[in-house]
């Protein structure tokens, strides 16, 4: 890992060693949450270096700014390095380590920065022209610094415009619970929780996006009324369509309290209904789980203008547990409906990134030869997963269908290790081909003669 260290004048070649080594001290205690180290380090700077600490790479300041605890880290910051370090040097996305400080910090670390660089600070903007009470009203630790600074600045800070199109006041609906809103209400009325932002989505839209609670979105429907659930927004979302891509069964529940299930089978981007979309959620299972248990079957079977169905989303999107649940709906014979490109269940388990239990679970129900299904372009569900997933799918198939499965060809004669050179795990992957099946399998020309080795190389340019 490469540490960049910027400073205001040149230095000796000592000097540089010395920075060097604070940075590594520095990174170490950041990346150990270690406060007190952290504080010392801190006491001992002369100037704001940059480093890269867990990927992020921003001055000390920033760095500092991002921890929940880190006021006395900035405090001691200013007192050796002056109230610039706050207000000068932006990170990759053009926050200052006010904005920084504002999305993770509270009221009191507002103060400390209006104390040290003046009121006129907070009209600083950073990535996508948000002000500091943008990032405050995205802070999910605290909501007392948005409260705090609007209480400062005045109301009229709510209806800021980022480059988006969004105020705090869409931000905070994404990102905090009931008691923002309601300070909001008090502050502003209801009429800007109808306000239009990016997407043209609503208070609402944004609120049925939050997934650390579900007390923002509740609040605002009530508040907004029930009509409220089928505004749609540039791509003919509702809030209905939102919530079940983001939320949990509670919201499911409750939206149909407020306006009854048909409103689940509205059609939104891609023409999806809100089963699809809870299909889709990689957040919590349980919306999808509720609309199989109170919705008619039927609407399990519901394609989107790609073809897709719930079964398929799921599949590509969740585990083995969905699929149980589906299949105790609709019966076996639904892993084998065809979707999009004549992709089934089996092939769209086979291109889920995050899980390979949706397919294991499958083959145990269809048995082995499932894995050879073809879609329309001719590649196999097996392929795909040497496509997509891990070193545990290839030794699933390779357990189901033995070694010649690694023979079999897909799409313009390509076989598994042509599939597994556009993996972005393929050096594990092609090294495991190597090993189990044998080094020739990487040297197997497909239609149009490339090798797999030829076809990693090429990925790599």
């Amino acid at each position: 890992i490469i540490h960049y260290i910027s400073f205001s004048s040149p230095g000796s070649s000592t000097w540089l060693c010395q920075a060097m080594a604070t940075a590594d001290h520095l990174r170490a205690a950041l990346e150990a949450d270690d406060r007190e180290c952290l504080l010392r380090q801190c006491g001992q700077l002369d100037v704001n270096l940059t480093l890269t600490s867990n990927g992020y790479e921003a001055t000390v300041a920033h760095h500092v700014a991002s921890k929940p605890h880190g006021l006395d880290c900035l405090k001691r910051l200013v007192d050796k390095l002056g109230a610039a370090c706050l207000t000068t040097e932006v990170d990759d996305g053009g926050d200052l380590p006010l904005h920084v400080a504002a999305l993770r910090q509270d009221e009191k670390s507002m103060e400390f920065i209006r104390n040290s660089a003046g009121p006129e600070c907070f009209e600083l903007t950073g990535q996508f022209n948000r002000t500091i009470v943008h990032m405050a009203a995205q802070n999910e630790h605290s909501s007392s610094a948005l409260m705090w600074l609007v209480k400062q600045i005045g109301p009229d800070c709510l209806n800021v415009l980022d480059s988006d199109g969004n105020t705090p006041v869409h931000l905070a609906a994404w990102k905090q619970d009931e008691a923002s809103m309601r300070f909001i209400k008090e502050q502003l009325g209801t009429d800007c929780f109808v306000q239009r932002g990016e997407m043209q989505r609503t208070a609402v839209h944004m609120s049925a996006l939050n997934v650390a609670s579900n007390s923002a979105f509740k609040w605002l429907v009530c508040e907004c009324g029930p009509g409220s659930l089928t505004e749609k927004d540039t791509e003919s979302n509702t809030p209905v369509h939102l919530a079940a891509l983001r939320q949990g069964e509670d919201s499911m529940q409750f939206i149909n309290a407020q306006v009854g299930s048909q409103v689940f089978l509205i059609e939104g981007n891609n023409g999806g209904t809100s089963v699809n979309f809870a299909a889709e959620n990689c957040i919590s299972k349980s919306a999808l789980a509720w609309c199989a248990r109170e919705l008619d079957p039927k609407c399990l079977l519901v394609k989107d203008s790609f073809g897709r169905m719930p079964i398929h989303l799921a599949a590509l999107h969740q585990d083995e547990h969905s699929m149980q649940l589906l299949v105790s709906s609709l019966g076996r014979d639904c892993l084998t409906l065809p979707g999009e490109m004549q992709r089934t269940a089996v092939h769209y388990a086979a291109l889920n990134s995050s899980s390979i239990s949706a397919l294991r679970w499958i083959v145990g129900q269809l048995g082995t030869d499932c894995l050879k299904l073809t879609d329309s372009e001719g590649s196999m569900a097996l392929h795909l997963a040497a496509q997509v997933q891990g070193v545990d799918s290839l030794s699933l198939i390779l357990d189901s269908l033995g070694a010649d499965a690694f023979k079999l060809e897909g799409l313009n004669g390509l076989r598994m290790a042509h599939y597994a050179a556009a993996n972005s795990q393929k050096q594990e992957l092609l090294a495991w081909i190597a090993s189990e099946i044998g080094p020739d399998s990487l040297h197997e020309p497909d239609a149009l003669g490339r090798t797999a080795i030829e076809l990693a190389a090429e990925d790599d340019e």
